[in-house]
């Protein structure tokens, strides 16, 4: 009895020890009973108390924000595969799972700390890092991460208190992937470019729908991605990630929106993710990205439950299916290299076309009335049923506008500020060190339109575009750049003017719609009607006096009618100052 009594104690004692050793692993987010997030600095406590514990784990920074804060990463490695080259010669796929691009939806950095814990100190699931490194980036936003409130999400349920969804200078980095104007994004683009992952997973919570699906997810599957990626896509990744998601308790639809949110029988659509954004950026850099946004509504276990298993269901397949996916990266990488002689056109915009689908949709039921408060009408949910619609859903789409891919673009040096955002791409740049005359396309920018209300720190301008060719010096110092490479998608969304993610639709070049010499009137007048005596002008003239009223009413344009025929006018107004060499040419220096 009392040996009985001695091997008890023994017992409890050790299970005692073995529940101690384990809530030292406890996170945060578990202790919290599952209802709070940690701060920036118990985070990374959290991924440097992982790397000492793991010979697995290595963590990292890869830049500064703009209030000072480092930019914290993970890798997880097996083979401790800790720098670029030693990953790429493991022949192991990489993928960048990303966390707080949007601090307040912050769901994926705590999902993330509970992974990497699962793994590499409870040793479950080790064999997701069989054929698959991970690179995790807990937080991206680290200053809104710190502009901790309750109050930050109004849509959202939970956690307690989460952060900002922009960064300290008010800009939203899910729009700048492209245009790169923040600081952390310049970082960030560094990062990738020298890791260069097989796949990408970026991870949100929606701002609203309450169905009875846990999450909604994005993958690029049209002509904006490499057709054989998109291929996989649907015939490799989505069906083995849906049906498991399935089974684990977290059902997923794609990322959707209504044609009429007050009549869900018209249906659903979806498109093409543009390049400004996370998914749509690395899908024209041959790299096919997950789009995670779990549901607000949800409680904030439920939606941290979901990123998990999201995320263990693709590196699940991409173990499997790890040789396949490099090797039509590759190939991709390879196409666009080779552009210039085998692709008759590249897409830069896009629309729904009619073509659909049938979809069996399941939401929660939907009540609307008249809003007593707005006027309109307004919708809400009955959670206790669940109703189930057969619908169109349009997610085919059209390219509106392609350009074919010239030789290369010629920059002119003082424009060297967009050569340098270019390099952040993995653009190769060439120089010119010698004066060249060579054959060229341009473009002339007429009529542009600003837009009022700012984006992003920026206002768009729109405009009417047409082309010239003519033979012209290239002068010493000008930057080429070769179509003919992995990022050529990324230089004609940036450097044609027809792309609305274009440098100058952006608003990175007004300055050459402006005109900076003038005439006085009295001076004009007196040209005017030395001009006014020419007959082919004098009939132009009187025709836009009789048709166009505007014209008629403005003197000032009347006068400039005239001035526009001058000598003295400035013909380089809305000259767009980058040329296309549509000709194959060597540059010799």
């Amino acid at each position: 009895m009392k040996k009985l009594l001695l091997l008890l104690l023994i017992f409890s004692y050790s299970q005692i020890l073995f529940s101690q050793k384990k809530d030292i692993w406890l996170t945060y987010y578990e202790k919290s009973n599952f209802l709070e997030t940690p701060n920036y600095d118990l985070t990374i406590d959290f991924c440097k108390k992982l790397e000492k514990a793991s010979p697995y784990v290595k963590y990292f920074t890869f830049g500064v924000s703009y209030e000072g804060r480092d930019l914290p990463a993970l890798l997880i490695s097996k083979s401790r595969s800790f720098t670029p080259e030693l990953q790429k010669k493991s022949n192991k796929a990489l993928v960048m799972i990303q966390c707080g691009i949007h601090a307040g939806e912050i769901d994926g950095k705590d999902a993330m700390l509970l992974m990497v814990r699962d793994i590499v100190i409870y040793k479950k699931y080790q064999n997701l890092l069989d054929n698959v490194d991970i690179l995790i980036i807990p937080i991206f936003n680290v200053d809104g991460h710190e502009r901790i409130s309750p109050y930050n999400r109004i849509n959202q349920n939970g956690p307690k208190k989460m952060g900002w969804r922009v960064n300290a200078i008010n800009l939203n980095l899910n729009r700048d992937y492209l245009k790169a104007d923040a600081i952390e994004m310049k970082y960030w683009l560094k990062l990738f470019n020298n890791w260069m992952p097989d796949f990408f997973i970026d991870c949100h919570v929606s701002d609203g729908a309450n169905w009875p699906y846990t999450a909604m997810y994005e993958v690029e599957k049209n002509q904006n991605i490499n057709k054989d990626i998109a291929n996989w896509t649907k015939e490799k990744l989505l069906p083995y990630v849906l049906s498991t998601c399935e089974k684990n308790g977290h059902p997923l639809i794609p990322y959707i929106g209504f044609i009429d949110e007050f009549d869900i029988k018209k249906g659903i659509s979806s498109g093409v993710m543009p390049p400004r954004l996370s998914t749509g950026y690395t899908a024209i850099r041959n790299r096919q990205g997950f789009l995670i946004e779990t549901h607000s509504y949800k409680d904030y276990k439920t939606r941290v439950d979901a990123t998990y298993h999201i995320c263990k269901a693709i590196l699940e397949i991409l173990n499997k299916e790890y040789k396949t996916l490099k090797e039509i990266n590759r190939k991709a990488d390879e196409e666009l290299e080779n552009c210039y002689n085998n692709i008759k056109s590249l897409p830069v915009s896009f629309k729904n076309n009619n073509n659909y689908i049938p979809f069996t949709f399941y939401t929660y039921k939907m009540i609307t009335e008249k809003s007593i408060i707005s006027g309109a009408m307004r919708r809400y949910y009955d959670t206790s049923i669940i109703e189930k619609y057969e619908i169109p859903y349009y997610n085919s789409v059209d390219p509106i506008i392609s350009v074919k891919p010239p030789f290369g673009y010629i920059i002119p040096k003082q424009w060297s500020s967009l050569v340098e955002i270019l390099k952040l791409h993995n653009v190769k740049v060439q120089i010119f060190k010698n004066d060249h005359k060579l054959n060229v396309t341009g473009y002339r920018l007429l009529e542009p339109k600003w837009q009022e209300r700012s984006y992003e720190g920026r206002h768009f301008v729109s405009y009417k575009s047409e082309t010239f060719s003519n033979d012209t010096i290239i002068k010493k110092g000008s930057y080429f750049i070769p179509i003919n490479q992995p990022s050529a998608k990324v230089i004609m969304f940036l450097l044609e003017p027809v792309s609305n993610e274009s440098f100058v639709s952006w608003g990175f070049m007004d300055a050459i719609f402006e005109q900076k010499e003038y005439a006085e009137r009295y001076v004009l007048e007196k040209y005017a009607l030395e001009l006014y005596n020419d007959e082919e002008i004098r009939k132009e003239f009187d025709n836009l006096i009789k048709n166009d009223s505007s014209f008629a009413s403005n003197p000032l344009k009347r006068l400039n009618y005239f001035y526009q025929k001058l000598p003295y006018y400035d013909n380089n107004i809305g000259v767009y100052p980058i040329l296309r060499i549509e000709n194959e040419f060597k540059l010799i220096n």
